[in-house]
């Protein structure tokens, strides 16, 4: 199976994070079909996995 090379975000905390904090862009906002919740949709990168294991130190600890 081949890994997606995007990053489907539902947190508005951490869209707020990578996108207002770390300046990283994002592809698209939608709604999910089945749920109607919200996401940003993010490139897989290095900057991003790096943001994410950022976020994660500082909110989940």
């Amino acid at each position: 199976m081949q890994k997606s090379k995007y990053y489907f975000c539902y947190s508005p905390l951490l869209h707020k994070f990578l996108h207002n904090k770390k300046k990283i862009p994002y592809i698209c906002a939608a709604l999910r079909e089945d749920t109607l919740e919200k996401f940003w949709l993010y490139e897989k990168n290095s900057e991003l996995e790096k943001s994410l294991k950022e976020f994660t130190a500082i909110f989940k600890n």
